[in-house]
């Protein structure tokens, strides 16, 4: 066996393309492969864009967009949004630019954006629904029954002690070896 994995390790640089060469000739092609099949879906249509953010492992502020369309939702971006404003107005202009550069780049009209419901996003959203009256602007209800659980956590605590415990295990089960079906 041992020398069966010597002759693959040593045959591999032949075989498996390098690091430059996946980064960027096989990523580019792939891309473009996405991008060409995400215009012919969203070319021409009416659609809805949401967009969320969150933390890295790095502790990167990374923001995603999707699009939602004939029931299907699709992953158009992630963004390192780290050094970007995130106030009021500087989110607004971001939500503007996703907006403009969705409608440019695959020919749709969105016209529907769902945000985070935290300060910066709120305010960003009231001010893009001044600025573009024809759009229809919820702030995400995950959010939204997010804020209201911790409200609830708040006042009963034996819910959210509860609540820790239960995440606690969910965590211990999912690091474990064993599959769920045989617990």
């Amino acid at each position: 066996m041992l020398t069966l994995l010597g002759m693959m390790r040593s045959r591999a640089p032949e075989i498996i393309p390098s690091r430059k060469v996946i980064a960027g000739r096989l990523l580019d092609e792939a891309a473009s492969t996405v991008d060409q099949k995400l215009f012919n879906i969203l070319k021409g249509q009416a659609l809805g864009a949401v967009t969320d953010g969150w933390k890295s492992l790095t502790k990167d502020s990374v923001s995603g967009v999707c699009v939602n369309v004939e029931y299907k939702s699709y992953t158009i971006e992630l963004a390192d949004v780290t050094s970007m404003d995130k106030s009021g107005p500087g989110m607004c202009k971001q939500f503007c630019d996703i907006i403009d550069r969705l409608e440019a780049k695959y020919g749709c009209k969105v016209i529907y954006f769902v945000t985070d419901a935290d300060g910066g996003s709120k305010k960003g959203r009231v001010l893009l629904g001044k600025q573009r009256l024809y759009l229809i602007l919820p702030s995400c209800w995950a959010h939204q029954f997010q804020l209201i659980l911790g409200d609830y956590f708040k006042v009963n605590k034996f819910a959210a002690q509860t609540a820790e415990m239960t995440t606690a295990l969910i965590g211990w089960i999912n690091n474990h070896g064993k599959s769920p079906e045989n617990l």
